[in-house]
């Protein structure tokens, strides 16, 4: 059987999304933190905070779209294992720290919190009860409305609703479906149309990718500035960016061999789950050195909550055991490789 070639550009956007959530967080953290950062701190992260979970949902809605589900109800319970461990895992060992420095973080958290992450998650790891709310949910809605284009229609009528609708209170689901459900099913329908809608093969589409997404990430923190009814703009700004620089990245990705980039997306998952416990931890001793000054901060910061969260992870993958808080699945299916041979 052939094997599939792989497809870089979505280790690229994985490695880009990855990056954006981290200078977000960093920023974020500094804000919250009682700091101010300079104004292009303060555009950076209003750009970040545009881009990051839609690129990231909008890979995981590619890599969704190129590999056949099965049994929906097996797939969802390998999702269930899958995601489920770290997101209980994690959320332990962010609520231990948590508590155990509350007087130095910027959010704290009690044991009723913890409590209740099976319907309000804490910190970061909404994205993975929101990912296995979509999950869940497209598959459903892919056998009740049998277009696929009407079903994209909808989750973008979703969306646009979302911008002037509220969650129930006291629970995340529909909110999380409504935000994040259109970016993840663009990148599945792109995915099994990719030989239509991809323009990697257009030669005049040079310049053009390029100029957008730089009027984009010009335009964008301005049109935040203006509110919340100017959300739509927003969106539909994020959408063709990303569309465009998904074309930009596949027409480009023979060239674009960077193991810096590469090494981002292989630890993605990784680094998303506990990259703000190293950030935090250097934020509060740089505040403690009376050191505030925002660029060193945000360096130390990048530098910091990058190169914990690589060495955790590196050392992980290499104890085969320990790499069950991350891939439960694959790690037991090494373990039984490593005992049959």
């Amino acid at each position: 059987m052939e094997q599939q070639k792989r497809e870089y550009w979505v280790d690229y956007m994985k490695a880009f999304a990855c990056l954006s959530v981290l200078i977000f967080h960093v920023i974020y953290g500094m804000q919250n933190a009682g700091l101010e950062p300079s104004k292009p701190f303060v555009i950076l992260k209003q750009f970040c905070d545009v881009f990051q979970i839609p690129a990231f949902m909008y890979a995981s809605g590619y890599l969704f779209g190129k590999r056949s589900m099965g049994n929906y109800i097996l797939f969802n319970l390998r999702k269930l294992w899958n995601l489920g461990v770290p997101y209980v895992v994690f959320s332990f060992v962010y609520y231990f720290i948590n508590t155990h420095f509350s007087s130095s973080v910027n959010f704290s958290y009690t044991t009723q919190d913890l409590l209740l992450i099976y319907k309000n998650p804490l910190a970061q790891y909404w994205f993975i009860m929101a990912l296995f709310i979509l999950f869940l949910t497209i598959p459903i809605l892919e056998r009740i409305f049998r277009n696929e284009f009407v079903l994209l229609g909808i989750l973008f009528l979703v969306k646009i609703l979302n911008t002037y609708w509220y969650s129930i209170d006291g629970i995340q689901y529909d909110d999380y479906f409504a935000k994040y459900a259109c970016y993840f099913y663009l990148g599945t329908i792109y995915a099994r149309h990719h030989e239509t809608f991809s323009i990697k093969k257009e030669n005049s589409w040079n310049f053009l990718p390029i100029a957008v997404i730089l009027v984009f990430i010009v335009v964008s923190p301005w049109v935040c500035s203006l509110g919340n009814e100017y959300d739509l703009i927003f969106n539909f700004g994020c959408i063709l960016a990303i569309y465009l620089a998904t074309g930009l990245m596949e027409k480009a990705e023979n060239k674009l061999g960077n193991k810096f980039i590469k090494l981002i997306s292989k630890y993605s998952f990784q680094i998303y789950l506990m990259h703000t416990m190293a950030t935090a931890a250097i934020r509060i001793l740089l505040m403690k050195m009376q050191i505030t000054l925002d660029y060193i901060q945000f360096i130390l910061g990048i530098a910091g909550g990058l190169g914990a969260s690589l060495l955790a992870a590196i050392i992980c993958e290499k104890s085969v055991v320990l790499n069950i808080i991350f891939f439960p699945e694959g790690t037991i299916k090494r373990i039984k490789a490593i005992k049959q041979d």
